[in-house]
């Protein structure tokens, strides 16, 4: 399934879509893209505060084991950041509340 998101890794914010797969996430824009799988991903989270929204809307914060952050936000219908949260703990990741 595919969703249309604001994506951030390292600081830099990027339009594009979500591919969500069994395995794991896969960012697309114009400037490249990025695999997140779930196996490397040591917790997960939606956050709504202001350091952590992307352009002002709330973000699916995936960490990895050593701190580094990707966050996501949902360009799409209401309720898709919860799906995509839904989707992570599927995959075996723990939803930190």
């Amino acid at each position: 399934m595919n969703y249309a998101v604001l994506w951030a890794s390292a600081g830099e914010v990027l339009a594009g879509r979500l591919e969500a797969g069994p395995d794991g996430f896969t960012l697309s824009s114009g400037a490249g893209h990025l695999s997140v799988r779930f196996a490397d991903v040591q917790s997960a989270s939606i956050e709504r505060s202001a350091e952590d929204r992307l352009r002002g809307l709330p973000a699916l914060v995936l960490r990895d084991r050593f701190g580094a952050a990707v966050r996501v936000a949902s360009l799409d219908r209401p309720g898709t950041l919860h799906e995509l949260a839904r989707r992570a703990v599927a995959g075996g990741i723990t939803l930190a509340r």
